[in-house]
C-alpha cells in the first residue's frame, strides 16, 4: 500500500531545482521561477519606475541577456527600456542600453542584452526593468503570498522612480510586492 505522501516530504528542494532545469529552454542558464509556473499576467510597473525581482545563484555563470516576457498589454508609445542586475546589496553590476523606442508586444519576450557580461557566484541578486512609457507592458510571471513578500530578504517589488535611460548605481530600498515577474538569464 502506498503513503500518502505531501509534496512539500516528496521533494527537497534541490530536487525541485532539478526538475525545473528539464524544463528550461537550452540557451538558459537560470530563470528566477520554472517556466511552467509563469502564468499569471501581471500589471506591475509603473512608467519611470525601477522594478526589482530576486535571482538565487547556485553557481557560478557569466551572464550577458536578461529575458523578460510581456503579458498581454503591450508596450504603447515606450521612450526608453532598461533592465541591469544588481547585487545582494542592491549595488549595480551591469545594465542594458536603452531600447528606446523598440517595440514589445503581447506575450512576447524581450531580451536586454548587459553593456558588459557579469560572472556571477552563488548568492542572491537583483533583477532591475525600468520602462518609460505611455502605456508600459504587462510582465508574466507569479504571485507570492501576501504575508511573505516583504520578509527579508524581499523578491520583488518596486524601487527608484523618475528614472529614464540610466539605473541608479545603488537601487533604493524596495517596497516588497506580491508580482514577482519571470525573468530568463542567458
Amino acid at each position: 500500500m502506498l503513503k500518502e505522501q505531501r509534496i512539500s516530504e516528496a521533494f527537497t528542494y534541490p530536487e525541485l531545482q532539478d526538475i525545473s532545469k528539464n524544463l528550461r529552454r537550452t540557451d538558459v542558464i537560470f530563470e528566477n521561477v520554472p517556466r511552467n509556473t509563469a502564468k499569471t499576467n501581471q500589471s506591475l510597473l509603473t512608467s519611470g519606475e525601477l522594478y526589482m525581482v530576486g535571482l538565487s545563484v547556485d553557481r557560478p555563470a557569466r551572464i550577458t541577456t536578461l529575458v523578460w516576457t510581456s503579458g498581454s498589454q503591450a508596450l504603447v508609445t515606450g521612450s526608453n527600456q532598461v533592465s541591469g542586475i544588481f547585487n545582494s546589496s542592491r549595488v549595480l553590476l551591469a545594465q542594458s542600453a536603452d531600447g528606446t523606442n523598440t517595440a514589445w508586444a503581447a506575450n512576447a519576450e524581450k531580451a536586454f542584452t548587459l553593456a558588459s557580461s557579469v560572472d556571477v557566484v552563488p548568492g542572491f541578486y537583483y533583477l532591475g526593468l525600468c520602462i518609460v512609457a505611455t502605456t508600459v507592458p504587462s510582465l508574466t510571471g507569479v504571485t507570492l503570498d501576501t504575508a511573505t513578500s516583504t520578509l527579508a530578504p524581499i523578491l520583488a517589488g518596486a524601487s527608484d522612480t523618475g528614472l529614464t535611460s540610466t539605473l541608479p548605481g545603488t537601487a533604493a530600498a524596495i517596497t516588497g510586492n506580491v508580482r514577482f515577474p519571470w525573468v530568463q538569464l542567458k
